[in-house]
């Protein structure tokens, strides 16, 4: 079979990482529809780790905040931890060189504030040139409009707006992939 071009505006496994922004304890406190995003958010992470995708987490000033919650906190615990205190991720002492170390070329992110701490790190990972794909389902701000308008703004510089579902997918690439059947049952474990 002839050698096929992948477009480069999907998810490539090989050289892509998930980050999680700050899912804390008292960050999450003020959302009333964290069952609408923190599953799509596990669901990731659990797939990511199937998929042997690495994945980078931060906590936005924890000794304040806290930690991340217990939900989440689990399936992160071989993952790339960064603390900070900027907003931009790509801020925290240390990330930027796991990057680097990595290889990665893509980053799918995930996390909370859409408008406050996703969007300064998308703006400053699409600064520094790495492909940026925005997990929709998997970020949150407490106001729509300010979700909303984030998702526009990102867009409008050059992210890539995805589901959580198309992350899974698109890093499977085919059914015949050997962890399909791993990441269809890990499908199942989230429907309603």
């Amino acid at each position: 079979m002839k050698n096929i071009a992948r477009n480069e505006y999907l998810v490539d496994p090989e050289n892509c990482c998930l980050l999680v922004i700050d899912f804390q304890e008292k960050l999450l406190k003020a959302f009333n529809n964290y069952s609408d995003f923190l599953p799509n958010v596990k669901k990731m992470i659990i797939g990511a780790k199937i998929l042997n995708i690495p994945i980078i987490y931060t906590e936005q000033y924890p000794k304040g905040l806290g930690e991340t919650i217990d939900y989440l906190k689990d399936e992160l615990k071989d993952s790339f931890k960064f603390e900070k205190l900027s907003f931009s991720a790509l801020q925290a002492e240390g990330l930027l060189d796991i990057l680097e170390e990595k290889d990665i070329e893509q980053v799918v992110v995930t996390g909370i504030e859409a408008h406050i701490c996703v969007l300064q790190t998308v703006f400053d990972l699409i600064a520094n040139s790495y492909s940026t794909f925005v997990a929709v389902d998997a970020i949150a701000s407490r106001k729509k409009l300010d979700y909303d308008i984030s998702l526009l703004r990102m867009q409008n510089i050059g992210a890539e707006l995805i589901t959580a579902e198309m992350f899974l997918f698109e890093s499977l690439k085919t059914k015949g992939n050997e962890k399909f059947s791993q990441i269809s049952n890990l499908l199942k474990t989230f429907e309603n």
